[in-house]
């Protein structure tokens, strides 16, 4: 048995759940003044998951900035949205990425960029930047 199959089972997996299994979703509404270019930024905090080699919690500063194209994301509907990872089993890479391509798919932007910085964890910090569009 691996190392990281004995933590699975000594930890267990049932209490977690798959994002699939959440409804919570992104709100987008209409900009007051479409016409005109602007940078927005949300940050915060409050973002948790789980590893899903330990279970033990990891916990993030999430920073989401976008060029709009006519829409905005409504922020109640964000706070929800992130508030359904608490309890996913989840990579910090793909926590960027999936966050990215959800809020890209509702608020449709021109350019987003999701910045998460994991929680110190053994000495080892962890920064991702998800990039929309992707260079090419």
């Amino acid at each position: 048995m691996s190392d990281v199959e004995g933590i699975k089972r000594a930890v267990g997996v049932g209490y977690r759940k798959h994002i699939s299994e959440y409804d919570s979703k992104l709100v987008a509404i209409p900009m007051g003044f479409p016409d005109k270019k602007e940078l927005v930024e949300h940050e915060t905090d409050e973002l948790t998951s789980v590893c899903p080699v330990t279970g033990l919690p990891d916990f993030y500063h999430l920073k989401i900035s976008y060029l709009p194209a006519g829409l905005l994301v409504e922020l109640k509907s964000l706070k929800f949205y992130l508030m359904q990872y608490r309890d996913v089993g989840i990579l910090h890479e793909d926590l960027a990425q999936k966050v990215l391509v959800d809020f890209v798919a509702a608020v449709k932007p021109e350019m987003c960029v999701v910045d998460l910085t994991a929680a110190s964890r053994g000495g080892i910090d962890t920064h991702v930047v998800a990039i929309y569009p992707e260079e090419e």
